[in-house]
């Protein structure tokens, strides 16, 4: 990667292009993908430095004294592999001083460098801590850098000694740090050992707090006769005060498909387990964590049953849920086929949409957007269908973007935007209602250089925000007048 390209990359990141962003990192990463999951957004900065890497990292390097350029230039910096680059930022206190470096941002960097043994060194060397303002700051900061390190041995050795950890700002802080460390080693005996002595956990603080600290510790043995033990003993699963909630979850972690249905199928059992008359939810996530398809209908298909597990007049998207988890395409499409069957079930129309993309079937999808009879013999609106034209394919979407051309062009407008040819505009123009994720997802085909985001004041909706636009010309009248007829017409109007 070149120094034009890199510039590109700080260009793109002051003015948040992730398409561009995206497009320059070349991994197959796309905005709509980072914005389903925030974390991707690593993973692209990581790609984008490794090119980085291995192109003008010197000129990368440079970009740390041009203050516009220098929040972008420490993103990248906490993702690099260039340790001994690292370290010499975190070295100098000067340059730590004019880049602005807090301590998160100091925590990141020195786990960046890569280097257990620099890691511990900063870690034991209070007076350095200080240096770099690492005392009397957040616990969990210290908490990441001691897991940093990846050396189970060092990590028990702060976790067994009381005064180290009072030293490092660890004890009385909320149980969750003193549990990811004690997750962090690793060491499946060390983790039981700790979980069978009540008198350590005390003295850790590990006793009265939520029981989903102890139900992680647990899980993290990854030893499911462990957990069905504790499971079964209910002297030992009080004295951990584990809930209903956190017993249900220990059960799906055993990851026995039998073992599951067992207590499904007995309401004893379950009832010994504090698991009935408290949530359809625990049910339904116990049936889908038994992985099986076809035990799945068979319950399905059972109102007794149902009745019995609590799975009658229950919120819509326990049986959605259900049904897709059989992961049978046309057992899917049975139930949606279906209305009277999806209304025995209680699946709500919009729960029908969830199901018809579950199918995975584009074609069938595509069937149901044009025909119809089809449409009104399952009840879907055009809410639904609008919607469902997102899961179906580029050409298919280009066709249905064809379909919703502003009625009035800009050739056929006599509206001009008159204001002096030197100033710049921008838009802002706010969309509330059902169709609010089809404009965001398709913001960026129909309008060109415009961003759709979320807005505050919205209950339910969306803003579209041009770029930077000049008073008094036909290209910025030209933009406004297509863009609003095309959100017009997906805001308002059944398009097939």
């Amino acid at each position: 990667m070149d120094a034009q390209q890199i510039d590109e990359i700080f260009n793109a990141m002051i003015t948040e292009d992730l398409d561009k962003l995206c497009k320059l990192a070349g991994a197959g990463i796309t905005r709509e993908e980072i914005e389903q999951n925030y974390s991707l957004v690593f993973t692209l900065m990581r790609n984008l430095m490794i090119k980085i890497e291995q192109g003008d990292y010197d000129y990368f390097y440079s970009k740390k004294n041009n203050p516009m350029y220098r929040n972008c230039f420490v993103d990248l910096l906490c993702v690099s592999t260039r340790g001994e680059y690292i370290k010499g930022i975190i070295e100098d206190r000067e340059l730590r001083e004019e880049l602005g470096l807090d301590c998160y941002i100091i925590k990141d960097l020195i786990i960046a460098t890569g280097d257990s043994e620099y890691i511990k060194g900063i870690i034991e060397d209070r007076e350095k801590r200080e240096e770099l303002g690492l005392v009397n700051v957040g616990s969990y900061i210290i908490k990441d850098l001691i897991i940093a390190t990846g050396d189970s041995k060092y990590i028990k050795g702060i976790i067994e000694d009381r005064e180290k950890r009072e030293e490092l700002g660890l004890v009385n802080v909320g149980g969750y740090i003193i549990k990811d460390l004690i997750i962090a080693t690793g060491d499946s005996q060390y983790i039981k050992r700790i979980i069978e002595d009540r008198e350590k956990r005390e003295e850790l603080g590990l006793v009265n707090l939520g029981s989903y600290i102890i139900k992680d510790l647990i899980i993290a043995t990854g030893d499911s006769e462990y957990i069905k033990r504790i499971i079964e003993d209910k002297e030992f699963r009080e004295e951990l005060d584990l809930d209903s909630n956190r017993i249900k979850d220990l059960i799906i972690a055993t990851g026995d498909s039998k073992y599951i249905k067992g207590i499904i199928e007995d309401r004893e059992r379950r009832e010994k387990l504090g698991l009935v008359n408290l949530g359809s939810y625990r049910i339904k996530d116990l049936m889908i964590a038994t992985g099986d398809s076809e035990y799945i209908k068979r319950i399905i298909e059972d109102r007794e049953k149902r009745e019995e597990l609590g799975l009658v007049n229950v919120g819509s998207y326990i049986m959605k849920d259900l049904i897709i988890a059989t992961r049978d395409t046309e057992y899917i499409k049975e139930i949606i086929e279906d209305r009277e069957k999806r209304e025995e079930l209680g699946v709500s129309i919009y729960r029908v949409r969830d199901l018809i993309i579950a199918t995975g079937d584009t074609e069938y999808i595509k069937e149901i957007i044009e025909d119809r009879e089809k449409r009104e013999k399952l009840g879907v609106g055009s809410y639904i269908i609008n919607n469902l034209v997102l899961e179906t394919d580029e050409t298919y979407i280009d066709n249905f973007l064809k379909s919703i051309e502003s009625e009035q062009s800009f050739e056929h407008s006599n509206q001009v935007v008159d204001l002096p040819s030197n100033m710049t505009i921008g838009v802002e123009i706010e969309s509330e209602g059902e169709n609010s994720i089809l404009i965001k997802k398709l913001t960026d085909k129909f309008a060109k250089g415009w961003k759709c985001k979320g807005d505050g004041s919205l209950e339910d909706g969306v803003e579209v925000v041009s770029p930077i636009l000049t008073g008094n010309t036909s290209i910025t009248t030209e933009q406004i007048i297509n863009v609003c007829g095309r959100l017009s017409r997906l805001r308002t109007n059944s398009i097939w």
